[in-house]
């Protein structure tokens, strides 16, 4: 099954003031929405999941079934930039940290 058609079916999934909706490719807050890509919502669905538990690049790509090369972790790289102005412009409080040398961390 592809990453979209398991979107569909997965539960919404709620952290802190933000609404991850699946299957509409979309994340809610009180303040407003925003529309994902598949990738995207696949990103902050594995950060968000984790609770505090940091993320290699390697281990999103992998999710991702994309290129562990270079090229693939910075594709990584411009995900989690596009994810963390959609979340701010909803005045989400879901933080992509970034941590030197390792990864990604929503705390």
């Amino acid at each position: 099954m592809d990453k979209a058609n398991r979107l569909i079916h997965m539960s919404d999934f709620t952290r802190n003031n933000t609404k991850l909706i699946p299957s509409e490719l979309r994340v809610r807050t009180s303040q407003g929405a925003a529309e994902l890509t598949v990738n995207e919502m696949c990103i902050l669905l594995e950060l968000a999941r984790q609770d505090g538990r940091v993320l290699t690049r390697e281990h999103l790509l992998t999710q991702l079934h994309m290129d562990t090369s270079e090229k693939g972790k910075r594709s990584i790289d411009v995900y989690i930039s596009t994810l963390r102005k959609k979340l701010s412009h909803i005045d989400s409080n879901l933080i992509i940290q970034t941590v030197r040398g390792l990864g990604y961390v929503i705390e």
